[in-house]
C-alpha cells in the first residue's frame, strides 16, 4: 500500500518560514538523526511549532 502523501498546510508564499519549517520537520521524520531540542532550532515559537507538526504528521502510522 502506499504511502498517502501529506499536504503542507502552510501557504509557500504567504508563510514561507512556517512552510519551510513544516517540510523540514517532514524531512527529519525520516531520518535516525537526534535532531535535539527544537526550541533551539527556531526562535520563532511559531516556526517551531510548524517543524513539529510535520515531524508529527509524518510519523504517525
Amino acid at each position: 500500500m502506499p504511502e498517502a502523501e501529506l499536504e503542507n498546510p502552510y501557504d509557500e508564499d504567504e508563510e514561507p518560514d512556517l512552510h519551510t519549517a513544516w517540510t523540514e520537520g517532514a524531512e527529519a521524520a525520516h531520518t535516525d538523526e537526534d535532531i535535539g531540542p527544537v526550541e533551539d532550532l527556531y526562535d520563532d515559537p511559531n516556526v517551531a511549532y510548524a517543524f513539529l507538526k510535520g515531524y508529527t504528521e509524518v510519523s504517525r502510522p
